[in-house]
């Protein structure tokens, strides 16, 4: 019977294995806090693309498994990756997953190495646009590896925290939970203004500026200024949010304006039905944080999009999940909610207005 591992939220446990179970009969071989390898049916992979999964983030088809020891590491990790069917004609990278090193090499260490023999037996090694992928997990002394062609793969790389960080600017590690957001809610070539709730310290508004859109960041507390250096960064008061609207009308380029306010008393920001993207990190309990969207809601076109984190105070995800949606519902289409591996303690929400 076919091998996978499975990414999920370790947060989340009942979650996560109800969502499994409802695609397939499994048996658990080893897990690790958020990675866990199970025995299932054929075509797990395809379910999991097709069916809407909120605490299953991804999951890998396994090809070999092995015992590893001490004195022969590397070799045995490299011996599994060799026992797999790649196609030496097709362009592939490398990745490695280790989720409890403790053998004195790191994740990339792997990678260089295993990548730099497989290139010289002859395999085409691509690290930024790979036909396929080889990979390894470590979990508990033993390694399991696998190969796919990457368009049949639920995601096109292993490790996404790693893989985000290209894209990190220094000012908060959230920014990776956006930029896999907006990869995940294919924002295309929309641009425009964007409002960034609980935008403090920063870092949620940079990426939206780096990306072209005219930034309304709202938050009481200041924002990361020196890191913001290199943007066009003006600071306004809650009684000049209209005011704070109008420049970004009227501004020809990105430019982050932060008014220096929470929601519950910004009754005008001067941008009627503008606004196509708001995002929304608010560290308050969700339904608060869900009506705080609301009270800006006249700001934003039809078919706006909201990416928003819903805060879980507890491990009831499910009941935060459903007030939250039940709040949104009559301004917002929910699309989808999903627990992103760079933001396991929380579930991001993805809606577009009515």
């Amino acid at each position: 019977m076919p091998k996978y591992f499975v990414f999920t939220s370790y947060i989340f446990r009942k979650s996560r294995l109800n969502e499994l179970r409802s695609l397939c009969a499994f048996k658990i071989l080893d897990n690790f806090n958020n990675v866990f390898v199970i025995e299932a049916g054929s075509g797990l992979v395809e379910k999991a693309k097709e069916a809407n999964l909120i605490f299953v983030y991804s999951i890998f088809e396994v090809g070999d498994a092995v015992e590893l020891s001490k004195e022969r590491y590397l070799y045995g990790i490299e011996s599994s990756v060799r026992k797999l069917a790649i196609d030496k004609d097709v362009p592939m990278k490398y990745e490695c997953y280790d989720v409890n090193s403790k053998h004195g090499y790191s994740a990339k260490d792997i990678e260089v190495t295993v990548g730099s023999r497989l290139e010289n037996e002859g395999i085409e090694i691509n690290m930024e646009n790979p036909m396929a992928l080889a990979y390894s997990v470590l979990i508990n002394m033993k390694c399991y590896s696998g190969y796919s062609l990457v368009y049949g793969l639920m995601k096109p790389f292993l490790n996404p925290e790693r893989h985000y960080l290209k894209a990190y600017s220094g000012i908060s590690r959230a920014e990776l939970k956006l930029h896999e957001a907006l990869d995940e809610s294919d924002i295309g070539g929309k641009r425009g203004i964007a409002i960034d709730l609980g935008a403090s310290p920063g870092g949620w508004s940079k990426v939206l500026y780096d990306k072209g859109f005219k930034v309304l960041a709202i938050d009481p507390a200041d924002l990361n200024y020196r890191k913001l250096g290199e943007c066009r960064v003006v600071v306004k008061k809650a009684t000049d949010s209209k005011g704070a609207g109008e420049m970004l009308l009227k501004s020809e380029s990105p430019v982050i304006i932060h008014i220096k306010s929470g929601t519950s008393k910004l009754h005008n920001l001067g941008i009627p039905g503008k606004a196509c993207i708001v995002v929304n990190d608010m560290n308050i309990e969700a339904t608060e944080s869900a009506r705080s969207v609301l009270e800006l809601k006249d700001s934003l076109t039809k078919n706006c999009i909201l990416i928003m984190t819903v805060k879980c105070i507890t491990k009831n995800a499910d009941k935060y999940l459903s007030i939250t949606k039940r709040i949104l519902e009559g301004d917002f289409r929910i699309q989808f909610c999903r627990v992103l591996p760079s933001n396991r303690q929380e579930i991001t929400l993805f809606a577009r207005r009515i």
